[in-house]
C-alpha cells in the first residue's frame, strides 16, 4: 500500500488507450495528461467516471452488493478504489491477501511504523480464502446462479 501511495504521490502518470499501458509521463511531454497513479491505473479519469457511474448503478438502483476477490492484497486495492472515490460502492467488501504473504522487501520494512494506511489493510474475515468461498456460496443462495 505504501508503494501505491507513494506512486499517487509523485503524480504525472499517463494511461495509453492504445496499448493499454501506464506511463510515468516526462516533466516536457505537456501534450500528454497527467494523473495519479491510481487513477491512470484503472484507464483515466474517463473511465473512472464511467466505473463510478456504472457502479453507482448497480449499488443504488439495482441493490447489487458489489465485491472485489482479488489474489493481491485488500489494502491496495481498497486504496486505489478509495483514491478513485470508487470504495464507498464496494458495500460486500474486499477479499484477498492480507500481511506480508508475498514476503517483505526492503522498501516495505521502511514502512513498518507508518500506520497511516492501516484501515484500509484488511482484516482476517476478508483475508480468508474459506471465508470468502462462504460469501461466495451464500450470495449464489440467496440470490440464485
Amino acid at each position: 500500500m505504501h508503494r501505491v501511495k507513494q506512486l499517487d504521490e509523485d503524480a504525472g502518470w499517463h494511461y495509453d488507450q492504445r496499448t493499454g499501458k501506464l506511463t510515468k509521463s516526462a516533466e516536457s511531454a505537456d501534450s500528454k495528461q497527467k494523473y495519479s497513479w491510481s487513477v491512470a491505473s484503472l484507464g483515466g479519469p474517463d473511465r473512472v467516471n464511467a466505473l463510478r457511474l456504472f457502479f453507482r448503478t448497480l449499488s443504488e438502483q439495482k441493490h447489487v452488493a458489489l465485491a472485489v476477490i482479488t489474489r493481491g492484497n485488500i489494502g491496495c486495492v481498497q486504496l486505489v478504489l478509495q483514491n478513485c472515490g470508487l470504495l464507498e460502492y464496494f458495500k460486500g467488501g474486499v477479499f484477498g491477501n492480507i500481511g506480508d504473504v508475498y514476503g517483505e522487501s526492503v522498501f516495505d520494512k521502511s514502512c513498518r511504523d507508518d500506520d497511516s494506511l492501516s484501515s484500509l489493510e484488511g482484516d482476517e474475515d476478508h483475508g480468508s480464502w474459506s471465508v470468502t468461498s462462504d460469501w461466495l456460496l451464500t450470495r449464489i443462495t440467496l440470490h440464485g446462479s
